[in-house]
């Protein structure tokens, strides 16, 4: 079972702060108003780019990212390679570091049009998937809670 995070798609970027365990974590009580979040110990949380004002009904889409671990990489001088496990059949994106990004292992090993191959070594590759945009309706519980259930997109 891989480790499930979610963030506003609107927010997604090559580098994602403040991933949570659900869509309403993002939920804050502005005065009289709602907003979507950062944490609180986040460094970019001040960062009004992260700030979203939302309205009961209003729909919000929002990213699941599916972690399933690490992967021990060895590349061979003659460029072939191994892995100390299979990749999962699920993972969709293997990075280093989160800086060379690919599709699959072989693509991260000869490289692309944006990285060139790597050189001979051994790499510690993370794998996992991001999920396309999932809509979800923001609601209210009572006067003072809020939260999302999801939905098919906008009415």
């Amino acid at each position: 079972m891989p480790d499930r995070k979610w963030f506003p798609a609107d927010w997604l970027d090559e580098v994602n702060p403040g991933l949570l365990e659900t869509p309403d974590g993002f939920i804050e009580r502005e005065g009289n108003g709602w907003a979507l979040r950062l944490p609180q110990d986040e460094p970019e949380r001040d960062n009004e780019f992260y700030r979203l004002p939302v309205e009961p009904g209003q729909i919000v889409k929002f990213m699941s990212l599916d972690s399933y671990g690490y992967l021990r990489l060895i590349v061979h001088p003659d460029g072939s390679w191994e892995t100390d496990a299979p990749p999962p059949p699920e993972a969709r994106s293997f990075s280093i570091a989160f800086d060379i990004i690919a599709d699959s292992i072989d693509e991260l090993v000869v490289g692309d049009e944006f990285s060139l191959a790597l050189d001979p070594g051994e790499y510690e590759v993370a794998a996992y998937t991001w999920s396309d945009a999932i809509p979800f309706r923001f609601e209210l519980v009572g006067s003072d809670r809020g939260h999302f259930v999801p939905c098919v997109g906008a009415n």
